[in-house]
């Protein structure tokens, strides 16, 4: 009958599963390149920090991690196929979309209108929508707000006029012009004031 030392077994069960470990080279990462929508942003941190952190190596994968430029829409045959927000079916951003497209031979049945409010860029910037129909004070907002850097496609470039207009029925027209260019004196007026006194106008 032999005797065994049993914390002689125990080790030498411990260490075979890692007998010849010393040995074998590391293994190879796998590259995997990522394409991001943006640039980079806070969104996409824990793909921007493997070079100080390694979470990825670890696993055994090099990344790489390629920014990218939003959707690249940068002209209105882009738009064709996209979500594309805005403030309200009634409202002139869809009207201005609608310029645009048809400016591209497109409609609104070559895109997917959605309808996100009057603060529609969040709905960009969280990826609900391609693209937003806004205003320069939207715009505006949504910078101050972190919106990243985009495109901007300007209807006013696409009409022949300014795009910020009043509309209103011929027959409306004919019978009360001299109302109407009351009124658009006014107007003129007022935002002439505002120009002049814009903290004025601001808390008014």
């Amino acid at each position: 009958m032999q005797t065994v030392d049993r914390r002689h077994v125990l080790a030498s069960l411990l260490a075979a599963p890692f007998a010849g470990l010393a040995q074998t080279p590391p293994p190879r990462l796998e590259k995997i390149v990522v394409a991001g929508w943006s640039k980079p942003i806070t969104e996409v941190t824990p793909l921007l920090v493997e070079e100080d952190k390694g979470f990825y190596k670890a696993q055994g994968i090099a990344l790489e991690y390629v920014p990218g430029a939003g959707s690249n829409i940068t002209k209105p045959a882009d738009l064709k196929g996209r979500k594309i927000g805005v403030y309200s079916l009634a409202s002139g951003t869809r009207q201005g979309l609608q310029v645009l497209l048809h400016s591209a031979g497109l409609s609104e049945a070559d895109v997917t209108v959605v309808v996100t409010g009057l603060l529609n860029f969040a709905p960009l910037m969280q990826g609900q929508v391609d693209a937003t129909a806004a205003t320069d004070t939207g715009l505006l907002i949504g910078r101050r707000r972190g919106l990243p850097e985009v495109n901007v496609m300007e209807v006013g470039k696409v009409l022949p006029m300014s795009s910020d207009l009043f509309v209103v029925r011929e027959e409306v027209y004919q019978a009360r012009r001299a109302a109407l260019q009351r009124f658009l004196r006014g107007y003129a007026d007022a935002a002439a004031w505002m120009i002049a006194k814009p903290e004025e106008a601001a808390s008014a």
